[in-house]
């Protein structure tokens, strides 16, 4: 099963090696006029993984995606 994310947090405890990244879902919310209000943030799915690990997946993303720099 695919999900699908268009947001993300990182946090790294540096004690324990360990990183965890949370996936979220910006939506959009509109009101019963369909005028566009406050959206909300859904959480997707969140991973937990050894630097090590971490280390391989950003290595990855950058072989995928080259070095620069990507814009929002």
């Amino acid at each position: 099963m695919l999900n699908f994310t268009n947001g993300f947090s990182c946090a790294v405890n540096k004690d324990d090696d360990t990183v965890i990244i949370n996936f979220i879902q910006r939506v959009p919310h509109f009101d019963s006029e369909y005028e566009k209000t406050e959206g909300v943030v859904e959480n997707v799915d969140s991973i937990v993984m050894g630097k090590a690990v971490a280390g391989r997946l950003l290595n990855a993303l950058k072989s995928m995606l080259g070095d620069e720099e990507i814009e929002e």
